[in-house]
């Protein structure tokens, strides 16, 4: 895996992160990777010791890994991450999913008498519920679009994903004291035009930069109204965060969360737009 060194044993795998996680360490890594996560030992270990930087683009790979590890009953830790390091995963609030630990005993020894600590039946009914409520009032109030959500998807493929047509998304992260996600908000051009023609008051025709914008304002206001109520009832304080938006062909929505992702269908007068989540406990 280019700069970084991976030792086996029966029981777990290694893999010695370098100085540096950058773009060129990266490359090579995510196949390799993959590898390791599909015929590799019970736990796989990262060691960050001597790492003292990483790039955002590190966090794919290791959630896509985590979420094949959890289908497959197996886990991933890491250890020896610096202060600086740790800090920056909190503050993109993926530190979580990377599971740090003091050294490698209390990695082996958390695998081997702690079952991974997902998110509960309660936990994510409540918070789909949650945000399905105020993607309902979200639309109707901004928009004065009518929309009628559908019954939850659970994600298996993403290849499926691809299907639903998606042009342009918002995606927010979600970082609470007991709990961490994503979410996103997915639509097909037609449909986020017409919910902008509904927020503008004026027919909108084209994707110009403020039909785009948008997206991502669709999903700060869903993620407030969300965690008000969830602060206020669940008492899981999510902090603010700041949305990204993606645009493309037939996106596929890759969520920075641990947790199995769902999709709640939405139907509007110009067909169906999607809120994507996944939820995870903390550590």
């Amino acid at each position: 895996m280019n700069s970084f060194r991976v030792e086996m044993t029966a029981k777990y795998a290694i893999v010695r992160c370098p100085e540096a996680i950058d773009g060129q360490a990266l490359k090579g890594f995510a196949p390799e990777f993959s590898k390791l996560v599909k015929a590799g030992p019970p736990l796989i270990v990262l060691d960050w010791t001597v790492t003292r930087s990483v790039v955002a683009s590190f966090f794919r790979p290791v959630v896509l890994a985590r979420q094949a590890l959890r289908r497959a009953q197996r886990n991933l830790a890491s250890i020896g991450m610096s202060e600086e390091v740790l800090a920056f995963l909190a503050k993109n609030g993926v530190d979580s999913i990377f599971r740090p630990m003091k050294n490698l005993e209390e990695a082996l020894s958390a695998n081997n008498t702690t079952s991974e600590p997902v998110a509960d039946a309660v936990l994510s009914s409540k918070i789909v519920d949650t945000f399905t409520q105020a993607t309902v009032k979200a639309m109707e109030t901004q928009a004065s679009v009518k929309v009628i959500p559908g019954q939850i998807i659970k994600i298996t493929d993403m290849e499926d994903e691809g299907a639903l047509n998606i042009n342009i998304a918002g995606v927010i992260t979600m970082n609470g004291r007991t709990a961490i996600g994503s979410a996103a908000i997915c639509f097909p051009e037609s449909a986020l035009l017409a919910i902008y023609s509904g927020m503008l008051g004026e027919d909108t025709k084209s994707l110009s930069p403020e039909v785009i914008e948008s997206a991502g304002e669709l999903i700060n206001i869903i993620f407030g109204q969300a965690k008000r109520m969830l602060n206020d009832d669940g008492n899981m304080q999510f902090e603010k965060a700041l949305p990204t938006i993606l645009q493309g062909k037939q996106l596929k929505v890759y969520l920075f969360s641990a947790g199995a992702p769902i999709l709640i269908p939405f139907e509007t007068s110009a067909g169906p737009f999607y809120l994507k989540v996944s939820i995870d406990k903390k550590f």
